[in-house]
């Protein structure tokens, strides 16, 4: 799939909400959304193609507030996760940890997009690899206007926090759809992710 040479390239916190513009204190909590505009859509600087010669995958930050109390949603989003402001002396973390890559998973359940649909795939994937999802079998589904489609079943852990350790949480179901990609562009694309997202992988 051609949208898999595409590198997930992911510009650092700004440390200013996007939904008031007023700036961000150290300890609180924002939710962290991936936006991906067109051209027309960006800043000059954000019209800076990357070595690929594409553009890159933007964040942007909301304060909980305006996300939760005002529904707050940046155009063009992508997928979002909840993370919290660093203090300013604050030993350099892992940009997304186990629980946000999951919630990131997880907040685009309804992606549609080739772009997206893989992203998700390769997510679940980490999450397998790491004993954080368990996979539990594939339902095959025939489309009207489509070729048959195979949903993976994941069950996921009941607190990431815990590791692998943790027990499952059997009351839920996580659905992820295959978009059929080649081991190469699975291998490719994870390394990507790993080294724009910071991933413990």
């Amino acid at each position: 799939m051609s949208q898999l040479q595409n590198t997930y390239d992911i510009q650092r916190p700004t440390g200013v909400c996007a939904a008031t513009g007023r700036e961000l204190e150290p300890g609180e909590t924002v939710y962290a959304a991936l936006v991906d505009p067109p051209s027309e859509g960006r800043s000059e600087e954000q019209r800076k193609v990357n070595d690929k010669g594409e553009l890159p995958m933007l964040r942007v930050d909301v304060g909980a507030d305006s996300w939760e109390e005002n529904s707050f949603r940046p155009p063009y989003l992508f997928g979002f996760w909840r993370t919290e402001v660093p203090e300013p002396n604050e030993k350099k973390k892992l940009l997304v940890g186990d629980a946000a890559i999951q919630e990131l998973m997880l907040s685009m359940d309804d992606a549609a997009e080739p772009k997206q649909l893989a992203f998700r795939y390769v997510l679940a994937l980490i999450l397998l690899r790491k004993k954080l999802l368990r996979h539990d079998g594939i339902d095959r589904r025939e489309q009207e206007d489509g070729p048959v489609q195979d949903y993976w079943r994941f069950t996921p852990k009941l607190d990431i926090a815990k590791g692998h350790f943790g027990k499952w949480n059997e009351e839920m179901s996580i659905e992820v759809l295959d978009p059929h990609i080649t081991e190469e562009e699975i291998v490719g694309v994870t390394e990507q992710l790993g080294q724009v997202l910071e991933l413990d992988l």
